[in-house]
């Protein structure tokens, strides 16, 4: 009866602890930091989540963080949080307004605020590019076919890394490394993947496509003409604009045409609201030559 009560009892905790065991690893990921942040924000690369216990979106946010503190583990990026009720040394350190508020701390070299969807997949992304350096170099032909399937957008420089047009695409790689990838590759490999004209060439890779810049269709200097034509080619053609990136999309100035439909509260459409949206997806594509520029 003795070995019967003990067996049954290491079963139970055996079930216990396979229970919790997953929550605590994937919890775990997570690190909850004070105001003693504030002295080690130099060290390293850190992703944080300023939050408030009794705020509504930071509690529908907290498993989306746990998922995206998952995928970095194995970086050299620490993803953390902070309760800005406890630690108010923060808030006026960083000079928080609202909660959640989502920075990524670099090194020295700055602090950088995320303003977009609040996805597992965009905020991963936006910690990997800030780790990286702005403009990476690609040589292999298979490492673009790479690029190609695993990042959705990214522009990519093909020539030498000397001149006026790299040094331009370098600084406005430094200036939008936070919503976009940036890379370079020689021009015998950038012509077995894009079609342009002389080098140096800048070419924008997204839905499956490739577009090249041409200065020649824009009515302003070089300058003007690639830093409009990056800020505008880093968004998608048919982009749903949430209250996240529609300030971001007004500094295209562009036209901003919008498709109105509801979402349920899973962010999900009825058939018809999803046959409208293809429908007009549709029309923007095949007249994209037409309309893309103003619109």
């Amino acid at each position: 009866m003795l070995i019967s009560n003990i067996l049954t009892a290491i079963n139970s905790l055996v079930f216990i602890v396979s229970v919790i065991l997953p929550k605590d690893v994937h919890s775990s990921r997570v690190l909850e930091l004070s105001d003693g942040f504030i002295e080690m924000k130099n060290d390293g690369h850190w992703f944080i989540l300023f939050y408030a216990p009794w705020c509504g979106h930071c509690k529908k946010l907290e498993p989306i963080w746990r998922h995206v503190a998952q995928a970095l583990h194995h970086s050299d990026i620490r993803v953390g949080k902070i309760d800005c009720t406890r630690y108010k040394r923060v808030v006026s350190e960083f000079g928080l307004t609202g909660y959640p508020t989502i920075m990524f701390f670099r090194d020295r070299e700055g602090e950088f605020k995320f303003n977009s969807e609040r996805s597992t997949e965009e905020m991963v992304h936006f910690a990997k590019r800030l780790a990286r350096p702005p403009v990476q170099e690609v040589t292999d032909s298979k490492d673009i076919d790479m690029l190609k399937q695993t990042n959705k957008n990214f522009f990519m420089f093909i020539g030498k890394s000397v001149g006026h047009t790299w040094d331009l695409f370098y600084d406005l790689a430094k200036q939008y490394q936070a919503h976009s990838y940036f890379y370079i590759t020689p021009e015998i490999t950038g012509k077995q993947h894009f079609i342009f004209g002389e080098t140096p060439a800048v070419v924008v890779y997204k839905e499956e496509q490739h577009y090249s810049f041409n200065a020649e269709e824009w009515d302003m200097d070089f300058n003007t003409s690639l830093t409009q034509w990056i800020n505008t080619e880093r968004f998608d053609t048919f982009v749903k604009v949430t209250r996240s990136n529609i300030h971001h999309m007004l500094e295209t100035n562009k036209y901003l045409v919008l498709a109105l439909v509801e979402e349920n509260k899973i962010e999900k459409l009825p058939p018809h609201h999803s046959e409208f949206l293809q429908m007009v997806e549709s029309v923007i594509v095949k007249n994209r030559e037409r309309f893309h520029r103003d619109f």
